[in-house]
Order: C-alpha cells, then structure tokens, then sequence
C-alpha cells in the first residue's frame, strides 16, 4: 500500500508515529509524505524570529501519543529541552545557537519561541523515523500537492515541481492556507496599488512582508487577537527595542528608534484577554461540576442537547469556578466545599448568592466579560487610552495571581480544560444543526476566542508599556477603515471625528478556513472534481447553514464527496475540519485524552483494519 501524507505539521507528524505503530507486521507500506514547509510545518519553522512564541506553556504540549494511557510515552516539550539531546540536535542540525541557551533558562511555564517547538517538532520526527520497521518506509517530498487525480482506486498527486506520485490512499492534514480576499480586502489592496501605499493582507505572523514599514511612520494594525501580538513583537521587541522590568514591576519600553507609530483597533476595540500564569500540572484531571457526562445525559432531548442548556452549563460551570477563586482569595473562612455543593444544588444561584459575603460588585458580569468598554463614554481617542489602560491593568493583577488563585482569568482558562469535552460533545453529534450553528459557533465560539485565547500575560505587560510610551494607540470599537485623500483613514465608529491617516494597514489575522474561498491549489482542486464538499446544515427555518469546513464522516475522517458519497481514498483532518470540529489549531496536551491522538490513531486503523 502507498499513503500520500499532505502535510508535515503536528498532524503529519502524529499520523506517521500511528501508521508505524499500528501496521501490521505482514503489510508493506511506503509513505510518500508533502509539504514545501519544513518538517513541523510553516508556524513551527525553527528559523523564524525568535520573538514569536508560543501560545501554551512548554510542559502542556507534547508530540508523542498518550491516548488513554496514565503515562507519558515520549518527552514532552518542556522535557526534551532539559535534555543533552535537545543541544546535540540543535547544534548538529545548524539552528539559531540562541535556542541552546532558550533551553537552559526554560521553565516549565513559560512561553517558549515557536522556532524551538519547531525543533521539537524535526526531533520527534527523527525519532520516529529511526525506528520505522522494516515494511514502512518514507520518502520525503519538498514541495505542495497542487492536485489529486483519481485514476481506479489509485490517485495521482501532482506537485508543484512537478512530480507525479501514484499513492492508494491520501490523508489531508494541511495546516492554514491561504484564502481569495474578501471584498474589503480587496477594495483596500486595490487602493494601496493606486496609491503606493502598504496593504498586508491576512497571513501568518512570521511571513509577513514589514519591509516597507519605515521607522516612525503612521500604520493601522486592524485586528487585536494573537496575530496582533505577534505583529507588535516583530514590529519593536524584533527591531532592536527592549523592554524593562522597574522596580515597580511594571515594565517599560525603551524604543531603539525603528519603530513605527503603531495605532490598532478592532470590532471590539479591546485586545483579547491574557491567560493568567499557569499553575495546572501534567496530567491534571479537574472535575466538573455542570459540563459532565452525567449532566449533559440528565439534559439530552431526543437524543440532543439544546444550544441554550449548553450555554447555561457551561456559564454556570465558569462561574462556580469563578466565585471559588474569589472566595478563596477574598473570604477564607468561607467554606467552600459547603458553598460548593449550595452553588451546585440551588434552583437560583442569584438567591444563593445572597446569603453569601459576596458583595454586589464582585458578581460576576457576563455583559461586562464579554464587552468591557460597553456604558464607557468614548470621546477622544487620549481618552479610551486611558480606560483601556485602566481596565488592563485590572485584569493584568488578576492574571498574575496564576490559574488556580485568579477569579477571572483563572476560571476563564477552564474553557481550555474542558477542550476534549466539548470537542467531544461536537463529533458526537450531541447538538441538533441550529444548537451547533446558533449557539456553538456564533455564540461560544465567536466569545471563546476572546476570553481564553488571548497571550500570555508577558504580552499584556509589553502592550501596556508601549501604549504608555507612546508607541501604540487603540482606536475605540467599530473599527472603521476607508482610502481617501491618498491614504488610509481610520477611526472608530464612535467618535469619527477623530480619523487617522495612515498610509499601511495590516490584517492582524490569520486566513480562516473557508472551502468555498480558499486559495490552496490542492483544495480548489479536490472541491473542483467534486472530490470534497462543504459541510452543509439543514436548519429549521428550512434554510442550509455552509461551512467553510470540509465535511467528513467523524467514525473514520473520510472526506464526503459532493455527490454524499464516502470518498474511501481520502482522509481529512485537523485545520481543513474548521467548522465542523472545534479547536482544530490546537497541539496536543499531555495526558489528557487528547483528541488528536485519538483522530491519529482512528485514520490509522481504518487504513489497517487488521491491526
């Protein structure tokens, strides 16, 4: 049998350690495995700006599968850069020396550069590799798929240096490709090109082209998620700026003059919440209190659960959550296992409440969480500075008490914990088309983003200090961008009378998945021949909801081909499933029954039923 693997990031890598794993000792295989990026793929690339990092602690991630078992099989991250080997490779393979040193100072919750998890990353890979039995082999190709031909019960890959390889069967695992603009996008690229002016279209962070962005000139960073972070590193911290920690524990920016007059803005006009210092341990198994099998099974409607009863549990749980840590902060002669089981017991929690020392302005506001400017009289943009300031600085005090002593933050961060839960929940099909549609992905996914996925907190400090030393300026909410007079102009909704004029706009964004709009060769060309399809929801008002995700029987993650018929040649999984998973980007946890390891493992024993 020959397997072609499109795609050497994370996934590429997993699939590979199960197909070694599980191939039976009487089959031959030869794996013919693509991707132009390096091994470990683009946003791991081992020579990119170390500057970048990552977005989870080093001793939470890990590369080697622990699926169902209650011990790690392989170093995880964090543990490989303790070890001789991690220098040795390094060194031997010609990388950034710096990441010897980076390996020496690491904690284990730190947030290490992208650059050495994309080590990590090339190390498993070779420890795979040297243990491949005798009836697997590998070959390695630089380059893109750019189309799947099938031909019987065989396909034709062909590259873009122009291969063409004959494999039985192809998995599909690439990672964040590139999307056809939208109309806006297009509209102000369009205009950038009549004006010799700068339009950074949405990519990812490391490949961003700043060439043209000049020390000192005005531009708009549009977006304050994680690729906004990512932009500020590369655009101060990357241009020789330092930042300091005072005495005071407040850092400030001391600028080395390249920088440019960064002003940023978004719809909500609030960067994305920091994730507090992590305190979780390997292999910590919390307990739920609301989100559990047993509650869901209790609240299952013919056989689905309703998208506001997900809701309601999963609020419940953030705020049980929530009130504990505050208790246990604020009032520590409170009981808490008492206060515990009332908050889990009562019919209304808002009454429990008050027969607890928990003042009226300690509640926790949902309105306020998910809109923390909303009743904030906005009118000049000095002034929002200052409110956005305020409220950082706020939540910055919360985030540095760690993810078991936080409030906010740390009952925030439950959100990642429940990850293989809800994710779950999703292939399990536990919600009916308009619940998954209306509650899970336009309600929860669209806010979760925003309160459990922003930086590390050593972000939010370096945004305060560049915000204090003049260097960035937030717009209000509603971001606004429009060319005229020769230049981009933008201002928030709110107060238009105080437009920028800037002549570079950045999209602060990673392209999304979208199928429909997608600019991937290989993916233009599957949903062409009708090879792949959309998913597609029925919903009750007799419309259909389409995703941009590609659609797939979860049993075995065989693509659906446009006709509904299973397309018994090709796997789909991870970046590609957007929309019909959930959190496809993420790398897997350590002992937590991650989903990954799990989707790894099922591909590769449906390809060998035997094993």
């Amino acid at each position: 049998m020959k397997i072609g693997i499109i795609g050497a990031g994370p996934r590429g890598i997993l699939l590979l350690d199960s197909l070694k794993r599980h191939l039976p000792t009487e089959q031959t295989v030869q794996v013919e495995w693509f991707d132009a990026a390096p091994t470990g793929g683009n946003v791991w690339d081992p020579r990119q700006d170390l500057h970048l990092i990552m977005n989870s602690p080093a001793q939470l991630v890990t590369l080697f599968n622990d699926y169902r078992s209650d011990e790690v099989t392989g170093p995880t991250f964090y543990q490989w850069t303790q070890l001789a080997e991690a220098t040795d490779f390094i060194n031997q393979t010609g990388l950034h020396t710096e990441l010897v040193d980076i390996c020496h100072h690491l904690q284990p919750n730190d947030y290490a550069p992208r650059a050495l998890f994309g080590a990590y990353a090339q190390w498993v890979t070779a420890q795979i590799e040297a243990k491949l039995p005798a009836n697997l082999t590998v070959t390695r190709h630089h380059t893109n798929v750019v189309t799947a031909i099938p031909t019987d019960q065989q396909t034709t890959l062909k590259t873009a240096d122009h291969q063409q390889v004959v494999v039985d069967q192809v998995v599909l695992s690439t990672g964040n490709t590139p999307n056809q603009l939208s109309r806006d996008e297009t509209s102000l690229r369009d205009y950038a090109n009549q004006h010799q002016l700068t339009y950074v279209a949405p990519t990812l962070p490391a490949t961003a082209n700043f060439d043209a962005i000049q020390p000192n000139e005005p531009i708009l960073i549009r977006g304050l998620g994680l690729s906004f972070f990512d932009y500020l590193a590369r655009l101060t911290s990357s241009r020789g700026g330092q930042f300091v920690r005072q005495a005071n524990g407040q850092l400030e920016y001391q600028p080395s003059g390249r920088e440019p007059q960064i002003i940023a803005g978004s719809r909500r006009g609030v960067p994305y919440y920091p994730k507090p210092i992590n305190q979780e341990q390997m292999g910590e198994q919390p307990h739920f209190y609301f989100l559990n099998d047993e509650t869901v099974t209790q609240n299952i409607v013919h056989g689905q659960l309703s998208g506001s009863k997900f809701i309601e549990l999963l609020r419940a749980e953030i705020e049980l959550r929530y009130y504990q840590l505050l208790l246990a902060d604020r009032y520590p002669d409170v009981d808490l296992q008492a206060f515990t089981q009332g908050f889990v017991a009562t019919a209304d929690r808002n009454h429990f409440l008050n027969d607890t020392p928990i003042q009226a302005d300690e509640r926790l506001n949902w309105e306020q969480v998910l809109n923390p400017v909303a009743g904030t009289k906005i009118t000049t943009t000095a002034a929002y500075q200052q409110t956005l300031l305020q409220w950082m600085d706020q939540i910055m005090v919360d985030a540095a008490l760690g993810s078991k002593h936080a409030p906010l933050t740390g009952a925030l961060s439950l959100v990642i914990e429940l990850r293989p839960f809800l994710q779950h929940l999703v292939v399990t099909g536990k919600f009916a088309p308009d619940d998954y549609i209306h509650s899970f992905l336009q309600q929860f996914n669209a806010t979760s983003g925003f309160l459990t996925a922003g930086p590390p907190l050593i972000r939010y400090q370096q945004l305060a200090a560049l915000m204090r030393a003049g260097i960035v300026t937030i717009l209000g909410p509603q971001l606004r961008v429009v060319g005229a007079q020769g230049h981009f102009m933008a201002f928030s909704h709110f107060y238009p009378q105080e437009p920028v004029a800037v002549d570079a706009v950045l999209e602060a964004r990673v392209p999304a998945t979208n199928l429909a709009h997608s600019a991937s060769p290989i993916l233009q060309n599957l949903a062409e021949q009708g090879l792949v399809r959309p998913a597609r929801y029925p919903l009750a008002d007799g419309t259909t909801y389409t995703s941009g995700a590609i659609d797939v029987q979860f049993t075995t993650y065989q693509a659906i081909k446009a006709d509904g018929q299973l397309n018994s040649t090709l796997f789909v999984w991870g970046l590609p499933l957007s929309g019909k998973e959930w959190m496809t980007t993420a790398l897997p946890h350590p002992l937590a029954h991650d989903h990954n390891f799990g989707v790894a493992d099922q591909i590769a024993t449906t390809l060998f039923p035997t094993s």
